[in-house]
Protein backbone atom coordinates (compact mmCIF):
# COMPACT_ATOMS: atom_id res chain seq x y z
CA UNK A 1 0.00 0.00 0.00
CA UNK A 2 1.39 3.53 -1.29
CA UNK A 3 1.56 5.95 1.54
CA UNK A 4 -1.87 8.53 1.56
CA UNK A 5 -1.03 12.33 1.24
CA UNK A 6 -0.45 13.99 4.68
CA UNK A 7 -2.66 15.47 6.94
CA UNK A 8 -2.77 19.38 5.85
CA UNK A 9 -3.73 20.68 9.29
CA UNK A 10 -0.44 19.46 10.74
CA UNK A 11 1.55 21.95 9.14
CA UNK A 12 -0.40 24.67 10.79
CA UNK A 13 -0.56 23.60 14.02
CA UNK A 14 3.09 22.40 14.75
CA UNK A 15 5.63 25.08 15.85
CA UNK A 16 8.30 25.99 13.22
CA UNK A 17 10.73 24.46 14.81
CA UNK A 18 9.26 21.47 14.55
CA UNK A 19 8.51 21.35 11.13
CA UNK A 20 11.69 21.24 9.84
CA UNK A 21 12.08 17.18 11.06
CA UNK A 22 10.13 15.74 8.43
CA UNK A 23 9.91 12.47 10.71
CA UNK A 24 8.02 14.46 13.56
CA UNK A 25 5.48 15.10 10.67
CA UNK A 26 5.35 12.29 9.51
CA UNK A 27 4.53 10.61 12.80
CA UNK A 28 1.99 12.84 13.76
CA UNK A 29 0.45 12.59 10.31
CA UNK A 30 0.32 8.96 10.81
CA UNK A 31 -0.93 9.14 14.18
CA UNK A 32 -3.65 11.52 13.10
CA UNK A 33 -4.70 8.97 10.09
CA UNK A 34 -7.90 7.13 10.65
CA UNK A 35 -7.29 3.52 10.27
CA UNK A 36 -11.02 3.41 8.12
CA UNK A 37 -12.80 5.81 5.32
CA UNK A 38 -16.10 4.97 7.22
CA UNK A 39 -16.60 8.46 9.14
CA UNK A 40 -15.28 10.33 6.01
CA UNK A 41 -18.01 8.28 4.08
CA UNK A 42 -21.28 8.51 6.09
CA UNK A 43 -20.40 12.27 6.58
CA UNK A 44 -20.61 13.05 2.78
CA UNK A 45 -16.82 14.41 2.81
CA UNK A 46 -16.07 14.12 -0.28
CA UNK A 47 -12.61 15.68 -0.61
CA UNK A 48 -11.52 12.82 2.23
CA UNK A 49 -12.75 9.97 0.66
CA UNK A 50 -11.39 11.56 -2.10
CA UNK A 51 -7.61 12.04 -1.10
CA UNK A 52 -7.36 9.08 1.29
CA UNK A 53 -10.31 6.75 0.35
CA UNK A 54 -7.64 4.35 -1.19
CA UNK A 55 -5.27 4.55 1.37
CA UNK A 56 -7.71 3.46 4.13
CA UNK A 57 -9.87 0.68 4.72
CA UNK A 58 -12.91 0.29 4.24
CA UNK A 59 -15.07 -1.64 6.41
CA UNK A 60 -18.74 -2.44 7.52
CA UNK A 61 -18.66 0.95 9.24
CA UNK A 62 -19.52 3.06 6.21
CA UNK A 63 -22.93 1.69 5.76
CA UNK A 64 -23.43 1.01 9.38
CA UNK A 65 -23.27 4.70 10.04
CA UNK A 66 -25.11 5.75 6.94
CA UNK A 67 -28.18 3.82 8.16
CA UNK A 68 -27.81 5.44 11.41
CA UNK A 69 -28.51 9.05 9.71
CA UNK A 70 -31.21 7.01 7.68
CA UNK A 71 -28.94 8.08 4.09
CA UNK A 72 -30.66 5.31 1.47
CA UNK A 73 -29.15 7.03 -1.14
CA UNK A 74 -25.71 6.58 0.35
CA UNK A 75 -26.49 2.57 1.43
CA UNK A 76 -27.53 2.22 -2.33
CA UNK A 77 -24.52 3.22 -3.88
CA UNK A 78 -22.13 1.20 -1.26
CA UNK A 79 -24.72 -1.48 -1.86
CA UNK A 80 -23.45 -0.93 -5.66
CA UNK A 81 -20.21 0.29 -5.42
CA UNK A 82 -18.21 -1.91 -2.47
CA UNK A 83 -18.48 -5.18 -0.98
CA UNK A 84 -18.09 -4.57 2.81
CA UNK A 85 -21.83 -5.06 3.34
CA UNK A 86 -23.28 -4.37 7.14
CA UNK A 87 -23.31 -5.26 10.68
CA UNK A 88 -26.04 -5.91 13.16
CA UNK A 89 -25.13 -1.93 14.08
CA UNK A 90 -27.48 -0.85 11.00
CA UNK A 91 -30.27 -2.30 12.39
CA UNK A 92 -29.99 -1.15 15.61
CA UNK A 93 -28.51 2.45 14.42
CA UNK A 94 -32.06 2.59 11.90
CA UNK A 95 -34.50 1.49 14.39
CA UNK A 96 -33.10 3.82 17.08
CA UNK A 97 -33.01 6.77 15.17
CA UNK A 98 -36.77 6.22 13.64
CA UNK A 99 -35.49 5.07 9.74
CA UNK A 100 -37.96 3.74 9.04
CA UNK A 101 -37.41 3.41 5.45
CA UNK A 102 -34.15 2.63 6.32
CA UNK A 103 -34.84 -0.57 8.23
CA UNK A 104 -36.98 -2.05 5.92
CA UNK A 105 -34.32 -1.88 2.86
CA UNK A 106 -31.59 -3.53 5.00
CA UNK A 107 -34.36 -5.98 6.01
CA UNK A 108 -34.84 -6.90 2.39
CA UNK A 109 -31.02 -6.84 1.30
CA UNK A 110 -29.71 -8.45 4.25
CA UNK A 111 -32.46 -10.51 5.76
CA UNK A 112 -29.93 -12.67 7.52
CA UNK A 113 -28.95 -9.79 10.14
CA UNK A 114 -32.33 -9.13 11.60
CA UNK A 115 -33.43 -10.02 14.60
CA UNK A 116 -36.77 -8.79 15.57
CA UNK A 117 -35.94 -9.25 19.27
CA UNK A 118 -33.15 -6.63 19.43
CA UNK A 119 -34.46 -4.55 16.78
CA UNK A 120 -37.86 -3.50 18.65
CA UNK A 121 -35.94 -3.59 21.91
CA UNK A 122 -33.63 -0.63 20.01
CA UNK A 123 -36.56 1.19 19.21
CA UNK A 124 -38.74 0.97 22.13
CA UNK A 125 -35.54 1.99 24.52
CA UNK A 126 -35.64 5.02 22.09
CA UNK A 127 -39.03 5.51 21.99
CA UNK A 128 -39.39 5.41 18.44
CA UNK A 129 -43.36 4.61 18.09
CA UNK A 130 -43.41 4.13 14.49
CA UNK A 131 -40.58 1.91 14.20
CA UNK A 132 -41.94 -0.82 17.10
CA UNK A 133 -45.74 -0.48 15.45
CA UNK A 134 -43.93 -1.69 12.10
CA UNK A 135 -41.74 -4.72 13.52
CA UNK A 136 -44.49 -5.84 15.96
CA UNK A 137 -46.91 -7.24 13.33
CA UNK A 138 -43.49 -9.63 13.03
CA UNK A 139 -44.00 -10.91 16.46
CA UNK A 140 -44.61 -14.56 17.05
CA UNK A 141 -43.90 -15.38 20.51
CA UNK A 142 -44.59 -13.01 23.76
CA UNK A 143 -40.51 -13.49 24.41
CA UNK A 144 -39.74 -10.98 21.62
CA UNK A 145 -42.41 -8.34 23.05
CA UNK A 146 -41.66 -8.34 26.97
CA UNK A 147 -37.62 -6.72 26.49
CA UNK A 148 -38.85 -4.15 24.64
CA UNK A 149 -42.27 -3.76 26.80
CA UNK A 150 -39.44 -3.47 29.69
CA UNK A 151 -37.02 -1.06 28.23
CA UNK A 152 -40.15 1.13 27.17
CA UNK A 153 -41.56 1.40 30.29
CA UNK A 154 -37.94 2.02 32.28
CA UNK A 155 -37.38 4.81 29.40
CA UNK A 156 -41.24 6.69 30.02
CA UNK A 157 -42.34 5.99 26.57
CA UNK A 158 -46.13 4.96 27.44
CA UNK A 159 -46.80 5.50 23.50
CA UNK A 160 -44.42 2.64 22.79
CA UNK A 161 -45.77 0.58 25.80
CA UNK A 162 -49.66 1.21 24.66
CA UNK A 163 -48.56 -0.07 21.15
CA UNK A 164 -46.98 -2.62 22.50
CA UNK A 165 -49.73 -3.68 24.64
CA UNK A 166 -51.76 -4.60 21.60
CA UNK A 167 -50.26 -8.18 21.17
CA UNK A 168 -52.07 -10.94 22.34
CA UNK A 169 -48.90 -11.95 23.77
CA UNK A 170 -48.65 -9.44 26.40
CA UNK A 171 -50.31 -10.55 29.80
CA UNK A 172 -47.95 -10.30 32.51
CA UNK A 173 -47.09 -6.60 32.91
CA UNK A 174 -44.49 -7.10 36.33
CA UNK A 175 -41.10 -6.62 34.59
CA UNK A 176 -42.28 -3.40 32.82
CA UNK A 177 -43.76 -2.26 35.69
CA UNK A 178 -40.80 -2.59 38.13
CA UNK A 179 -38.34 -1.49 35.29
CA UNK A 180 -40.79 2.02 35.05
CA UNK A 181 -40.93 1.87 39.20
CA UNK A 182 -37.27 1.41 39.19
CA UNK A 183 -36.73 4.25 36.67
CA UNK A 184 -39.54 7.06 38.46
CA UNK A 185 -41.47 6.75 34.96
CA UNK A 186 -44.64 7.66 36.76
CA UNK A 187 -46.51 7.77 33.82
CA UNK A 188 -45.81 4.41 32.48
CA UNK A 189 -46.72 3.33 36.23
CA UNK A 190 -50.17 4.79 36.56
CA UNK A 191 -50.33 3.66 32.63
CA UNK A 192 -49.45 -0.04 33.39
CA UNK A 193 -51.75 -0.17 36.68
CA UNK A 194 -55.08 1.12 34.58
CA UNK A 195 -54.36 -1.23 32.02
CA UNK A 196 -53.37 -4.30 34.07
CA UNK A 197 -57.19 -3.58 35.95
CA UNK A 198 -58.37 -4.25 32.20
CA UNK A 199 -56.64 -7.38 31.76
CA UNK A 200 -58.36 -10.78 31.32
Amino acid sequence: MTTPPPLSSISLAIPEQLQALPHVLDLINTFLMPKTIDAAVYNDLHRVVGAYGEFRLWTVGAMDGAAARGRLDLLRWLRTNRTEGCSTEAFTGAAANDHLNTLMWLCFFYPYLFDLERDLTTAARHGQARIVDFLKGDVLIAGEVEPAMEAAAANGYVDVVEILLTEPFVQNLTRPLLAAVRNGQIAVVQFLKDTQISLP
